[in-house]
């Protein structure tokens, strides 16, 4: 989940990705794979931890100028389960 879903880029907005899974972590914790569609409008770390027997994490979405209205999709992806959020960033 995205909030906000919509945002002017590089508008000072802080985007949060909050990432779910459907179970909570082990002891060791979970590492998931982020990605963004289009770095250049939207960034994301390449990885978040959930803590160890948590079932959450949050990262925060970098998002930059644009020209033209940009749809970016966030992956999440833990072990074979993918999950994503879409962020319209503006100009």
């Amino acid at each position: 989940e995205i909030y906000p879903s919509s945002v002017v880029g590089s508008g000072g907005t802080v985007v949060n990705a909050v990432i779910r899974l459907n179970a909570q972590a082990g002891p060791s914790g979970a590492t998931v794979t982020l990605t963004s569609s289009n770095p250049s409008a939207a960034s994301v770390p390449a990885t978040v931890v959930i803590p160890a027997f948590a079932s959450k994490g949050t990262v925060i979405v970098s998002h930059f100028t644009v020209a033209t209205t940009q749809s970016v999709t966030i992956t999440g992806t833990y072990r074979s389960t993918t999950g994503l959020g879409v962020l319209t960033v503006n100009p």
